[in-house]
């Protein structure tokens, strides 16, 4: 792209799918379509409309950039600010874990379950918001919902704030800074019907393992420093002191966790324990009723 020739939408793409092809960065085309569009702040469709159309100085200073950035593993939602969740725009950076497929299936679980509850507020407790993406989907989608939603960072709780906001939502979350794993006593006075976790899963061990990509990611949204159980073992524990009765407990787990996670339910005096497998055939929620 030193060229300066190469300005043109088409050229720019198949400029970019070979360079990132050759870098061994995955879905080469959709990264620089997608660098593309952010840029020009159109669709994808819209390029290949408008594909003759040349980029200005400063438009191809700013795709240098994020090229530059993306040949060094950054994620390309870290560089474009922004992802999707269950059709829902989102603020991300560096101090939030990027939204998943994964989760999308954790919060349709919820949602569905949501419809067979009657017209009564339905009180969620989501722990470790992150960017806010399942407390700003579950308040858009579950009419009667009411979210409270905990982080350890401050950073954190001010994105997921704005994306909120931006998504007109902000009415229905109370967002409130919490470590989960040092707390006995919950600032919130309520009982509640649902408590969804994608907590901190993976192992020490397992991190320093972890793909480039992945370790530009909040070391504290993938890791509890341990075994990777600990957040299970304590939400679980602290659930029976703030759950209803049949309430329910969701979490998003690990390819090998089910049968571990399983157990630590029934030893919380939970029932109807279901698994649900995501689009790769790996068990990857779990949810169980209190007795």
């Amino acid at each position: 792209m030193g060229n300066e020739k190469i300005n043109k939408i088409i050229d720019l793409i198949k400029w970019g799918e070979s360079f990132f092809k050759e870098k061994n960065i995955p879905e080469p085309r959709l990264n620089i379509e997608l660098m593309l569009c952010n840029i020009l702040n159109c669709k994808r469709i819209n390029l290949y409309l408008d594909y003759d159309k040349p980029l200005n100085k400063e438009e191809l200073t700013i795709l240098r950039n994020f090229v530059k950035r993306r040949i060094q593993h950054e994620p390309l939602q870290y560089i474009l600010g922004e992802t999707e969740f269950l059709g829902l725009k989102l603020k991300v950076n560096s101090s939030v874990l990027i939204p998943r497929p994964e989760t999308e299936l954790l919060v349709e679980e919820i949602i569905n379950i949501s419809k067979k509850y009657n017209e009564h507020e339905i009180n969620i407790l989501d722990i470790g918001t992150g960017s806010g993406n399942i407390a700003i989907s579950l308040a858009k989608f579950i009419n009667n919902s009411k979210i409270y939603s905990i982080d350890i960072n401050e950073d954190t709780l001010n994105l997921a704030k704005e994306n909120a906001e931006a998504n007109f939502v902000l009415d229905k979350i109370i967002f409130q800074k919490l470590d989960i794993l040092q707390t006995e006593e919950f600032p919130f006075n309520t009982k509640f019907d649902f408590i969804v976790s994608n907590p901190p899963y993976i192992s020490i061990d397992e991190y320093k393992l972890l793909e480039p990509e992945l370790k530009y990611e909040p070391i504290t949204a993938l890791t509890d420093f341990n075994d990777g159980f600990s957040f299970f073992r304590k939400i679980l524990d602290i659930s029976k002191k703030i759950l209803k009765k049949d309430g329910i407990v969701a979490f998003e787990i690990s390819y090998n966790q089910a049968e571990i996670i399983k157990n630590m339910f029934l030893e919380n005096d939970y029932y109807d324990i279901r698994v649900i497998k995501d689009y790769s055939n790996i068990e990857r929620i779990i949810m169980g009723k209190l007795k």
